[in-house]
């Protein structure tokens, strides 16, 4: 079954923010290669006239990333974008006070961040799209309301 784009991004995200948050703040390398099942033959499609053409999950892993340094989640060194993602790229500020948030709701008390690092570990991608959403909710949040 194929994700749909938002499903996709929401799980990217989760797999992005969960490793980012497991390094902070050591900056890390995202790179399709390694969030992808599949390394380097999920990344570049071997029919493609050159071989050097992105899959399109590997598109999708690309656009997330981009899209969370764009909305400044992700910090990344200047002119630190390659063909495949982003070396030297940290939680900024706002990536990390979203994930360092608790909801309410929980009795846990665990963090965002640690409860995706928990998905993703266990393989609970349902789980990892649900709270990436939920973080850039109070992502949202935390933009709009002063």
């Amino acid at each position: 079954m194929t994700l749909s784009n938002i499903d996709a991004f929401d799980e990217l995200t989760g797999r992005i923010f969960a490793k980012l948050y497991e390094n902070f703040p050591k900056p890390i390398l995202l790179d399709a290669r390694r969030f992808l099942d599949g390394g380097e033959a999920a990344v570049y499609d071997a029919r493609s006239f050159t071989g050097a053409k992105l899959t399109p999950q590997a598109e999708a892993f690309v656009y997330t990333a981009a899209w969370l340094v764009q909305e400044g989640y992700i910090a990344v060194r200047p002119h630190s974008k390659t063909n495949t993602g982003f070396s030297g790229a940290a939680l900024s500020e706002k990536g990390l006070a979203a994930l360092k948030a608790v909801p309410d709701s929980l009795a846990t008390r665990a963090t965002l961040g640690e409860r995706l690092v928990q998905s993703v570990k266990a393989g609970t991608m349902e789980t990892l799209k649900s709270i990436a959403s939920e973080v850039l909710s109070v992502c949202v949040k935390t933009v709009i309301l002063p």
